[in-house]
């Protein structure tokens, strides 16, 4: 048994059919997830702190607490869909509010595409449609991306 399988729930790991397989495949993805976005900001802190940036080291570095509660929300509840939208709703935020901080950023439309590919991976279908909605409304509603309008709002 890996230390993956250690963090996961007993309830997800028995596999008595196809179905209990997936879920268990997709707590892995989910934890391995976490486990990452847990390291990048961990190393991040680091690079900044030899950099001389304090503060961002500091930022960077405690990253790691929210990221890492998503483990232990994962093993309270026993089910991959609170924790999936957990951490999807930690990087949509992430993805969102980096480049006002001056951290280095994504470009937007890339890591808000990514969000409902990582859900869906993570937590099925049904949550991948759920975080396609969160970050297509949003885009729609605004002018700048409504296909009739000049940018302005006005009807071209």
């Amino acid at each position: 048994m890996s230390v993956v399988d250690r963090l996961i729930p007993p309830a997800i790991l028995r596999a008595e059919d196809q179905m209990d397989d997936d879920r268990a495949r997709r707590a892995r993805v989910l934890l391995l997830m976490i486990a990452t976005a847990s390291m990048t900001g961990l190393l991040s802190g680091i690079i900044h702190y030899r950099d001389g940036s304090v503060l961002r080291a500091v930022f960077t570095s405690s990253v790691m607490i929210p990221f890492s509660a998503g483990i232990l929300m994962l093993r309270r509840t026993e089910r991959l869909e609170p924790a999936t939208h957990y951490l999807c709703a930690l990087f949509s935020i992430a993805v969102i509010v980096s480049p006002f901080l001056a951290l280095g950023s994504v470009p937007l439309m890339a890591g808000l595409i990514a969000i409902p590919l990582a859900a869906a991976s993570m937590g099925g279908a049904r949550v991948g449609l759920i975080w396609t909605a969160i970050v297509m409304l949003p885009l729609c509603a605004s002018a700048q991306w409504y296909p009739f309008t000049d940018g302005e709002g006005a009807v071209a």
